[in-house]
């Protein structure tokens, strides 16, 4: 078979049975050269052709075909294993993705495959047996060599699968064939077996109204599913009359996180929630709180979030510590009024102290008269400073106690979370 027929049917062939692992050779650019490559491969042995050029300068297709001859070694089962090993080895040291080595085991036989389609066959049991397999076995109807009419004949064929496949190639064998039906159980058997983040497009009639749309699938049962479409996420289960539910892939790969918190305000969980699809909460409150849940409005310290988007948590003060905060609360206050008390007597005090210093020190300087009025100003500041009772006191003590006051009222004010939120990485 020629290089062109090899190259069409390796596209084809390959193409078509990755799309049962839901790998698209068309996806990548990398992913078609390494289809070309390896379905003309086996031909390293012919000088002539397209991989005996491309490696000549090694001379090994020289040495294949000197020492093997054309269609021997390279088209055995030993070395299709052997160097398929290789490529898996290869493959699982640089990643934990091993599309290359599928793209090499496909594309490779394909090249046998075709070849045995032809008068000649291949040994695939080389070195061991020499004996040609042909497939069919009526030499009649295989390829002959210069059979230019059967090859034209067969790169049409091969062009023709191509365009007619080519969107079951770029959506996947089981995507394509799970959208044929339309229904939940194929959107779940969709989701069980794929890794990336699956996006459908629905349409459905509920309660009269039909809705018709597509988001994101959160999760998938046989029964129902959790949609996401970038304001809500909302159910579609199986007693709404369904029309279509049709899946397809993102190629982003799903990614779930979690968080852990404790003892955070209602503010800092309100910014862990915020945009955010949670797939799963479990978290508990020294309040109790309000919220919807499962399409009920719920009331409890406990806290149980699913497959919702933006929930709002209305948070209700504990009445049993009105009393407590308010007693507290006066406390505070008195222990500030008392603090403002002393710090004005201290400066006060301060001020009485400078001025008889000040008086004592110009007294010798002042006149007869001047002393007269100097020593009446120095009685009543004596008589002052006497009646001064925190001037020897410091505030340090009062502000502690205001700030023990503070924190217990913090302490019994806040409202304070602690649990974890499983959502969905988008």
């Amino acid at each position: 078979m020629t290089g062109a027929n090899h190259v069409a049917g390796g596209l084809a062939f390959t193409g078509l049975f990755c799309s049962l692992w839901n790998v698209n050779i068309f996806e990548k650019p990398w992913y078609l050269i390494a289809t070309v490559f390896c379905a003309l491969l086996p031909d390293i042995d012919h000088t002539k052709s397209p991989m005996g050029k491309l490696f000549g300068f090694t001379q090994l297709p020289q040495y294949l075909d000197r020492n093997f001859g054309h269609r021997t070694i390279t088209h055995s089962l030993l070395i299709y294993f052997s160097l398929g090993g290789l490529f898996y080895l290869i493959e699982s040291i640089v990643s934990t993705d091993h599309t290359y080595t599928l793209i090499y085991f496909l594309a490779y036989i394909s090249h046998l495959i075709f070849d045995m389609m032809t008068v000649m066959g291949v040994p695939l049991l080389y070195p061991f047996k020499k004996n040609p397999c042909v497939v069919p076995g009526n030499p009649e109807f295989r390829l002959r060599v210069k059979d230019y009419k059967s090859e034209a004949l067969f790169f049409a064929f091969f062009l023709g699968l191509l365009l007619f496949c080519y969107p079951l190639m770029q959506r996947g064998f089981w995507t394509t064939f799970n959208r044929q039906f339309g229904t939940l159980s194929h959107l779940h058997k969709e989701y069980s077996i794929s890794d990336d983040l699956l996006k459908v497009a629905y349409d459905y009639n509920s309660k009269g109204e039909h809705i018709k749309g597509d988001g994101l699938v959160v999760v998938s049962e046989k029964t129902k599913a959790f949609i996401f479409d970038s304001s809500a996420v909302f159910e579609i289960n199986d007693k709404m009359k369904i029309t279509n539910i049709l899946p397809d892939h993102t190629k982003q790969k799903r990614k779930e996180s979690e968080v852990y918190f404790q003892n955070i305000e209602s503010d800092s969980l309100e910014i862990l929630l915020q945009d955010k699809v949670i797939l799963s909460s479990d978290f508990q409150s020294t309040v109790a709180c309000k919220y919807w849940s499962g399409g009920e409005y719920k009331s409890s310290q406990v806290i149980k979030l699913s497959n919702c988007y933006n929930t709002e948590i209305e948070f209700q003060p504990d009445t049993s510590h009105l009393d407590v905060l308010r007693k507290l609360e006066i406390k505070r206050i008195e222990l500030h009024q008392l603090r403002l008390q002393i710090a004005d007597e201290i400066k006060n005090h301060a001020l009485v102290l400078y001025e008889i210093d000040k008086i004592n020190k110009e007294f010798d300087t002042k006149s007869l008269a001047d002393q007269e009025q100097a020593v009446s100003r120095l009685r009543t500041l004596e008589n002052k400073k006497i009646n001064y009772h925190y001037s020897g006191k410091s505030t340090e003590k009062i502000d502690k106690q205001i700030q023990q006051l503070e924190a217990e009222l913090n302490e019994n004010n806040n409202t304070l979370l602690s649990g974890k939120i499983t959502y969905l990485v988008l």
